[in-house]
């Protein structure tokens, strides 16, 4: 979370109460019905996302108020000035987790960058996208485009769904570093979609797109996005995510 001009992003301090208090990770979870691996990774990761359910949660377990186990701290990554160097490096460790490594062109005053996958010929799946900053207001990111692309056949729309989930998780992980407000996606803007068609099996060829922009949609609410409103209508296919 981070706070209104997002120069600054708030911290936990759970380990350190829990030590505080002689309160085992173990025991812990049994006062707040909250998973080990949830407690360990909210422990380990003081920047970790939490819910307000769940710092309600945890505040009444050790019978503190929120502010007593948070902190905040100054954001050194707050991206006043775009997609430089040292942001996109950044993203090149995002990609790392799931082995994608990244070539980027920035333009724009560095407020937009294209984005392409290295060794592309040799990967089963790969990302060309497309992402800009807005930092006028309230900073947010925008994935413009979002193509997955591939010279290999026979691919299942389960295998392109997958490869997006990863691949967003890197953004969103990406959008928050950064100090963004807001990161805005379109889920069907497939500007290579009868290019990636004609690798699937010949089932899936049959339902694209609609299969793929469906599930994309699952990913992007599983994800944490919420579907975008204008005027108090839904947008099909806009969501956006506020940190």
């Amino acid at each position: 979370m981070t706070c209104s001009n997002h120069t600054m992003y708030r911290c936990n301090k759970l380990g350190e109460i829990l030590k505080e208090k002689y309160i085992s990770q173990y025991k812990f979870c049994k006062f707040t019905g909250l998973s080990m691996s949830t407690i360990s990774r909210i422990i380990n990761n003081p920047k970790a996302n939490i819910t307000e359910d769940m710092s309600l949660v945890i505040s009444e377990a050790l019978h503190i108020g929120l502010d007593d186990w948070h902190y905040w701290r100054f954001n050194d990554l707050y991206a006043p000035n775009g997609f430089t160097n040292k942001h996109l490096k950044l993203l090149d460790k995002e990609m790392a987790i799931y082995n994608v490594s990244l070539v980027y062109q920035p333009y724009n005053s560095n407020n937009a960058v294209n984005i392409c996958t290295k060794r592309e010929r040799i990967r089963r799946e790969y990302l060309n996208a497309n992402m800009r900053v807005d930092m006028a207001g309230l900073p947010e990111m925008t994935i413009v485009d979002f193509d997955v692309m591939s010279h290999h056949n026979n691919l299942t729309i389960e295998e392109i769904s997958n490869f997006y989930a990863n691949m967003l998780r890197a953004m969103i992980n990406f959008a928050r570093e950064m100090g963004m407000y807001q990161l805005k996606y379109y889920t069907k803007n497939f500007g290579a979609q009868e290019y990636l068609a004609c690798h699937l099996t010949r089932h899936d060829q049959v339902n694209f797109p609609s299969s793929i922009s469906l599930q994309n949609k699952r990913v992007a609410k599983k994800l944490g996005f919420r579907q975008a409103t204008l005027s108090g209508n839904l947008l099909p296919n806009f969501y956006v995510m506020t940190f």
